[in-house]
């Protein structure tokens, strides 16, 4: 009888361990998903836009609402969408790298690679995500990853720096359309 005892209020213990461990990571998770949004809302105020990320954990979904910062007549509904298939190439592109971003704060991890992200924007918002990119890169937060950025596009107004190498591709090769390889030189 003393064993059944003791191994019942064993059982109660871990369940009540388990609850409180239940209530400690949906607090852990719904400060993530606040800090997300927030920072997906400031990245996106940089070109005069708004937005949000909704976690839908029941569903496993990620939901947006992004809007144009509507000015003193306008209607502020006007501009709002939800479905991303509403935006231009560009303002896609722009979402998606606030979103990255976003999650970036939240997210450590030792190498991060953006290959092609600006992709269909024009030069406003090419400079803007530059800008962001190489602010995030420079972060004393983020002083332990590095940060590789692959661009088809023009990167003229990236300049060298101790922090910064840029590398530009040879161009492709008549005879079987490849790339020149191409090697890097560190200092030891």
């Amino acid at each position: 009888k003393n064993s059944i005892k003791i191994v019942k209020t064993r059982i109660r213990s871990l369940k009540n361990a388990s609850k409180q461990r239940m209530s400690k990571w949906r607090h852990f998770r719904e400060h993530v998903q606040r800090i997300t949004s927030d920072y997906f809302n400031y990245y996106l105020t940089q070109r005069n836009h708004s937005g949000n990320v909704h976690f839908d954990d029941d569903n496993g979904e990620i939901n947006f609402t992004w809007s144009k910062t509507a000015d003193d007549n306008s209607n502020p509904e006007e501009g709002k969408f939800t479905d991303t298939r509403q935006l231009s190439g560009g303002e896609k592109s722009f979402t998606t790298l606030a979103f990255l971003l976003s999650i970036g704060k939240v997210i450590e991890c030792p190498f991060r690679v953006m290959d092609e992200f600006d992709v269909f924007m024009d030069d406003g918002n090419r400079k803007t995500a530059m800008k962001l990119l190489l602010e995030m890169a420079r972060d004393k937060s983020n002083d332990k990853s590095q940060f590789i950025f692959i661009t088809p596009n023009d990167i003229s107004m990236i300049h060298d720096s101790d922090d910064v190498k840029k590398l530009k591709m040879m161009p492709l090769e008549k005879d079987y359309g490849r790339a020149r390889q191409t090697t890097l030189n560190f200092p030891r």
